[in-house]
């Protein structure tokens, strides 16, 4: 009776499991984005040098790297639900480590751990929310998971914030805390059933690399990794670049950005579903170029605001139409390969973007930095020009 129930829901895409999904995801990234551009920051109030504060702030998305494949392929044999909600409460225990330690070393284990466990969470929740959505809307469908995560990172910076300005940059990880422990209990109330395996035989396989990334999927890997790095150097840098050329008021760009996205993420979702990727990528690569050239020389809010707008049409765009092509190309059956394949380039850029940046900032500064992003956006549109001739073609 039930089985019968989640399968009629699926026929429409605003089903009670998907919206449900919809909000959780809002409130689990808002939680996490409430600490991610405060992370360098505190970091050095405890001492440490920029360029490790950049490795601290990185951590996170690479931790969350190397999990993909496995949470993909986990997600595809056992409970969704299950692993969703576990992986929360690991994301309650490492959240509340930053709040507790006073050590850098510390707190890039904790980096660690909360990457870890976002990156199960992440990949598990696009994973369940692609089974009730309907395969002909499914790029609308995730467009509209990604508006969610949009809704996330746009209160969650500037409450993390406000938060660092009333009561301490601690405070604003022990609010994290309880937002994402209150999460974590309201994501038992999903109304899933997983479909019992074919056989025990496939229930029961171990676990191997081809069957834990999709070979075919790594070019658009490559592309949603290098669009991913402008986030990374944005989200950790920001903060900093604006106490440095006294730029007032910088959570602005969170906001702005995130209404931008909003907008426009269910139109990538539906040109994803009626066009080629392509519609989508070249102008994504083409607003990130010019985001970083802007951002390289920005003094002003407007420009900052600007820089919101753009990004917002680049890397917001891009990701949720990459998404949606890997589960297309690999099958919702596969969803959770496909999807754990798509973040190691994902993860990789939001991680070691940061790092790299930090490097070059603490020798030539933040405008070389985001110069050589803008450069790295050219590099990435050349790339994807010349797969869509010879390959995709």
């Amino acid at each position: 009776m039930y089985c019968e129930t989640q399968k009629t829901e699926n026929t429409k895409l605003w089903n009670f499991n998907y919206v449900y999904l919809l909000c959780l995801n809002a409130i689990v990234t808002g939680a996490s984005h409430m600490i991610l551009p405060l992370v360098s920051k505190y970091a050095i109030t405890m001492g440490t040098t920029l360029s490790f504060a950049g490795i601290i702030a990185g951590t996170y998305s690479v931790a969350a790297m190397f999990m993909r494949p496995f949470a993909g392929t986990a997600a595809d044999r056992v409970n969704k639900k299950y692993l969703m909600v576990g992986a929360t409460f690991g994301m309650v225990f490492s959240v509340l480590g930053h709040f507790l330690v006073q050590s850098p070393f510390l707190l890039l284990l904790f980096r660690f751990l909360h990457g870890v466990f976002f990156g199960i969470s992440g990949t598990i929740n696009i994973t369940l929310a692609s089974q009730f959505v309907p395969q002909k809307r499914l790029g609308e469908g995730i467009g509209y998971l990604g508006m969610a995560t949009v809704l996330g990172t746009a209160v969650g910076p500037n409450i993390g914030l406000a938060v660092m300005d009333d009561w301490g940059i601690r405070s604003s990880f022990l609010v994290a805390f309880c937002v994402l422990l209150t999460a974590s209990c309201c994501m038992t109330f999903i109304r899933y059933t997983p479909e019992a395996p074919k056989n025990k035989t496939e229930k029961n396989k171990k676990f191997r690399l081809r069957e834990m990334i999709a070979l075919e999927l790594l070019p658009f890997s490559f592309f949603g990794g290098l669009l991913m790095v402008t986030n990374g150097i944005v989200s950790s840098y920001l903060v900093l670049v604006g106490e440095e050329r006294g730029i007032g008021n910088i959570g602005l760009y969170f906001t702005v950005n995130a209404i931008v996205m909003l907008l426009s993420r269910p139109m990538a979702g539906k040109i994803s579903d009626r066009y080629e990727i392509s519609y989508v990528l070249i102008p994504a690569f083409t607003c990130g170029m010019l985001a970083m050239f802007l951002l390289s020389r920005a003094e002003s809010l407007p420009v900052i605001l600007l820089v919101a707008v753009l990004q917002a049409f680049g890397a917001g765009m891009g990701h949720p139409a990459l998404q949606a092509e890997c589960i297309r190309r690999l099958g919702r059956e596969h969803s959770g390969v496909a999807t754990g394949t798509y973040y190691l380039g994902a993860d990789l850029g939001i991680g070691f973007g940061p790092m790299l940046g930090g490097v070059i900032a603490t020798q030539y500064g933040y405008s070389t930095m985001y110069s050589a992003a803008a450069v790295l956006m050219v590099f990435g549109l050349v790339s994807f020009l010349l797969y869509r001739y010879h390959v995709l073609k």
